[in-house]
């Protein structure tokens, strides 16, 4: 089975002494998490959500996920400045509804965190270092549901109606 990605290009501009060139960077489409009209503060590679984002006038942001090892994804912003507002708003909400179309990207997902677990601060990791993709995430839906008891996951799911089934991408 052959595998197709979408792959795009952007362009960087760089001027160097023997005349004029382009930095050329190409990233899969699977890669891209989102785009922003605003930057992003990004801590240790994880993006902190504003709790008032400033909108910049020309300039578009990528937003990419990268693997940094095993268990640790990163988010890596890049800058793309259009002539206009009206371009930058337009190549927005192109990407953004690709992105909600993409078959293999989940739209619903319920995330179960034991309270007890990661010497009791799963909470404070999820809070700290997840969420903040899953808020970044076009068209992305998802319940946090924290465990009571032993087995509360598993009775939880067990006791789904079949039509929740049919809506969820993910546990």
């Amino acid at each position: 089975m052959i595998r197709r990605q979408t792959k795009f290009t952007i362009f960087q501009p760089t001027v160097h002494f023997s005349g004029s060139a382009k930095h050329l960077i190409i990233y899969r489409l699977d890669e891209l998490l989102c785009t922003t009209c605003f930057p992003l503060k990004i801590k240790k590679g994880v993006p902190i959500i504003p709790t008032k984002p400033t909108t910049s006038d020309k300039t578009l942001y990528f937003n990419f996920v990268y693997k940094k090892d095993k268990k640790k994804w990163r988010l890596k912003q890049i800058p793309v400045v259009f002539y206009t507002t009206s371009e930058r708003d337009y190549w927005h909400s192109l990407i953004d509804t690709t992105l909600r179309r993409v078959k293999n990207r989940p739209k619903n997902i319920i995330i179960f965190i034991n309270p007890f677990g990661g010497k009791g601060k799963a909470q404070k990791i999820f809070k700290d270092n997840v969420e903040a993709f899953f808020w970044l995430t076009p068209g992305l839906r998802y319940k946090v549901m924290l465990t009571e008891r032993a087995n509360h996951a598993r009775d939880f799911i067990v006791e789904m109606p079949p039509e929740q089934w049919t809506a969820l991408d993910g546990l």
